[in-house]
């Protein structure tokens, strides 16, 4: 069976905060019982949590008999979504093509050749980088 995902919360806290969280209901707001019968409120408040648990105790039968009674099998949740990936893909910017200059094909070549050439560039680089301290040096003495 194909995996789905029913709901993610992406985006919960921004459409939570768009008419602004509220805060508690002011007190003078509150339906008061000051004054009322005692008995009479705990007694409703009892009735009330008596009708929550049957009306919880008969979803849950409804539920269980559904399974019981079905093939039906719960889907799988999705492991992976392509949720912000456009984002980290662009965080270090998509990079170009390479240019066709730079791109030396080395098909056919000689290799003792190209090995040669491979140490040729390495012993550039410490050339450049010993004229470059010395550069460095010439003018930190004139200075």
């Amino acid at each position: 069976m194909a995996k789905s995902k029913n709901h993610t919360n992406h985006n919960q806290s921004s459409k939570n905060h768009r008419n602004g969280i509220k805060g508690p209901m002011p007190l003078h707001l509150h339906n008061s019982k000051r004054g009322s019968w005692l008995p009479a409120l705990v007694n409703a408040r009892r009735v009330r949590k008596h009708n929550q648990k049957a009306a919880l105790k008969k979803r849950r039968e409804r539920i269980a008999a559904f399974y019981r009674f079905s093939s039906f099998k719960m889907a799988k949740s999705k492991n992976h979504t392509n949720h912000n990936q456009s984002s980290k893909n662009h965080r270090n910017g998509i990079k170009g093509p390479m240019p066709l200059h730079l791109h030396n094909s080395k098909r056919g070549s000689w290799l003792p050749a190209l090995v040669n050439a491979r140490r040729v560039r390495k012993h550039n680089q410490k050339a450049a980088l010993k004229k470059r301290r010395e550069r460095i040096a010439a003018f930190a003495a004139k200075n």
